[in-house]
Parts: C-alpha cells; sequence; structure tokens
C-alpha cells in the first residue's frame, strides 16, 4: 500500500514580514558600501516529515553552496544548491536541492536582518522504491529519479566581522510538494536550518 496524504495549503512568508516589522528602523542605516556578490558554503539540517505519522520525524544533514547578487542594501537575489547524500529512511535514496529567490529586511555595519523566499526543485536519485509495509525493490528505469517542488521561507541572519567576510544563520520552512503518479501527491512543511560563512566582494 503506497502512503498519501493530501496536499497543505502553502504557509504565510512570515520571515520578510516579521524582519521588516519588528527591527528599529535606526538600526537599518547603512554605509552605502556594501558589496555587491557574495559567495559561501553552508551546512544544513532538514527535518522532515514524510511518513511521521508511521515512523517519526527525522533529520538529514547536507552540505552547499551559494551564490547572492545584493540589488540594494535592502534586497538581493539569492540562491542556493544543496545536497544530501544519505536518507534516513529511503536506503541508497540521495537529494539535491536548488532554490532561487528573493531576500530582503535591513542591514546595518556589522549585523543584517532578513526574510527569505525561494522556489525550486528537490532532485530525488534513487535505484530503489519503497512501500508499507512491502518494503523496497528495484525501481523501474522510469522511476529512478524525479524532481519535486520546493519552497524555501523564513528569516535569515548575517553578521560582517569585516568588510569582505561574512557568517550567516537561517531558519524557516522548506514545503516539498512530492509525487510518485499522476494520482499520488502530497506535501509536507519541514524544519530546515543553515550555517554557513561566505565571501563578499
Amino acid at each position: 500500500m503506497t502512503i498519501r496524504r493530501p496536499s497543505l495549503p502553502l504557509v504565510a512568508c512570515f520571515g520578510i514580514t516579521a524582519t521588516i516589522l519588528c527591527v528599529p528602523a535606526a538600526s537599518a542605516q547603512s554605509d552605502g558600501t556594501t558589496p555587491r556578490f557574495e559567495v559561501g558554503g553552508q551546512v544544513e539540517w532538514l527535518q522532515l516529515k514524510e511518513f511521521s505519522h508511521v515512523l517519526g520525524r527525522r533529520t538529514e544533514m547536507a552540505v552547499g553552496g551559494r551564490f547572492t547578487v545584493n540589488l540594494t542594501d535592502h534586497v538581493a537575489v539569492d540562491s542556493q544548491i544543496s545536497i544530501y547524500p544519505r536518507d534516513e529512511f529511503f536506503p541508497d535514496r540521495s537529494k539535491t536541492q536548488a532554490v532561487f529567490g528573493v531576500k530582503a529586511g535591513i542591514r546595518g555595519r556589522r549585523v543584517g536582518l532578513f526574510g527569505k523566499f525561494r522556489p525550486g526543485l528537490v532532485y530525488v536519485r534513487s535505484p530503489l522504491v519503497c512501500f508499507i509495509p512491502e518494503g523496497c525493490g528495484p525501481a523501474p528505469a522510469s522511476t529512478d529519479s524525479r524532481s519535486w517542488l520546493a519552497l524555501d521561507m523564513g528569516a535569515v541572519v548575517e553578521m560582517y566581522p569585516s568588510h569582505r567576510w561574512m557568517t550567516r544563520f537561517d531558519v524557516g520552512d522548506t514545503l516539498v510538494r512530492r509525487g510518485n503518479g499522476s494520482d499520488s501527491y502530497f506535501s509536507s512543511h519541514n524544519l530546515q536550518l543553515n550555517i554557513g560563512i561566505g565571501i563578499r566582494f
């Protein structure tokens, strides 16, 4: 029997709203010399809820890279790719997540607070197909890889120890819409945490 779950509605992008409303305007002043580009790497933890009613939640770790273009002191185009080499439930399955979107908020000389809204894809590669309670077996060639829609929303805290270097902390909700066929789609909201460093130029 294949597990099915109904689609859940998209949640509001709370990160952007909370960032803009909750931080005093006085700290939003910038020296006007924000570097235009940022390149960095991150370690990522994703708490997955798929099949949580049967097996409980699980946490997976990924590594990846990020590229950002600062359009102004307050708005940036933000992209990120993360590779999850090991799945905690499905044997031999690996995942790659790629997102691209907007980061907006306020930036001071030493600290920046932003919200993010980044749609994208999760690419899944697995030589096995799994059912409950039957277990896992070889996947047909047509189903050994697939792409799922994703949406990463949340808040970002950045620190600037120098003009060139930065550290970044992300927390948010990653919505993933999965599907195994025309009549078998379900969505899940998943807590995601990122810690990374970067260079600005």
